[in-house]
């Protein structure tokens, strides 16, 4: 079983933010991304790509068949016609 110490560190308010909800998307504590972040810095761990392969929104990538070649073009009337 590991031993965990606890520190104090000082980050902006604005990183703290975006780790917390870094956090929340990837349904991980503060601490557990900190801990990741020191391992990949310290080469223990390599960071993996699959933590965007959580996202729902990236599985429906691809899901679809590709008949509309010029749909950024003409969106609009493919939207609203």
């Amino acid at each position: 079983m590991k031993q965990y110490v606890t520190t104090n560190i000082r980050v902006p308010k604005e990183r703290l933010q975006e780790l917390k909800l870094k956090g929340i998307g990837e349904g991980k504590s503060l601490s557990a991304l900190i801990r990741e972040a020191i391992d990949a810095f310290l080469g223990y761990k390599k960071t993996s790509s699959k933590t965007k392969s959580r996202d729902p929104f990236f599985e429906m990538i691809g899901m679809g068949e590709d008949v509309i070649v010029d749909g950024s073009i003409h969106h609009d009337q493919y939207i609203y016609d």
